[in-house]
């Protein structure tokens, strides 16, 4: 954790980086971290969605003009933080989305259940916003302005949000922009999706996406 708050806090324009753990056994402590990041610890594990929560609250009430979030399991390349956030700064969207170039690299059964998965979430994204869904819609590593963040702050968001937020942003008629990565491997924990949270995930999207359909017809 130290050594990703090192590799972010010393790029050009980052003057606030904060740490949201989410239930971590054993805990992040302040041991070791960059003078100046900020560190909030949940009780429990509530998921990513309550995470972006505090992450964009944090950042609506201080005078940021753009909000960058990344996994702290070593994947997303922080070196390529500067690319998303220059293309929000710059005004060529509101929403910046690290499109993953080798998504489908891996291999075996669980890799391939999870391609059929984020396909069929995709087809499904891409039908309720007429196409205009970034292809890669599981991408956690993407950055945002401050009108993108206020329209995310009002949608209450799950476990697993990354889809329903490229949903609700392309319905909000938000700009979105696919930016190119590489995503490296994996240096700390795994995946807390397991086979029911992945049954839970589909059913909540469903949901989603019912409801959004409903709405579009009224």
């Amino acid at each position: 954790m130290a050594k990703i708050c090192d590799s972010i806090a010393s790029l050009p324009g980052v003057n606030r980086v904060l740490i949201v753990d989410d239930g971590s056994v054993p805990p992040v402590t302040r041991e070791g971290l960059p003078v100046g990041v900020r560190l909030v610890r949940l009780p429990s594990n509530y998921g990513i969605g309550l995470c972006n929560h505090v992450a964009i609250d944090y950042f609506l009430s201080g005078r940021a003009d753009v909000l960058v979030r990344i996994d702290a399991d070593g994947q997303h390349p922080t070196h390529e933080i500067p690319r998303l956030a220059e293309a929000v700064r710059g005004d060529e969207c509101d929403l910046a989305i690290g499109v993953r170039t080798n998504a489908g690299a891996a291999t075996g059964i669980r890799s391939l259940a999870a391609r059929a998965v984020r396909a069929y979430i995709r087809l499904i994204a891409r039908l309720l916003t007429d196409g205009r869904v970034p292809g890669d819609i599981n991408s956690g590593f993407y950055a945002m302005n401050r009108s993108a963040a206020a329209t995310f702050a009002e949608w209450p968001l799950e476990r697993y949000p990354e889809p329903e937020m490229m949903i609700i942003a392309s319905l909000r008629k938000l700009r979105i922009l696919g930016v190119p990565i590489e995503q490296g491997e994996r240096l700390h924990g795994r995946s807390t999706i397991t086979v029911g949270r992945a049954f839970q995930l589909l059913l909540r999207f469903n949901a989603l996406a019912i409801n959004l359909l409903i709405d579009r017809l009224r």
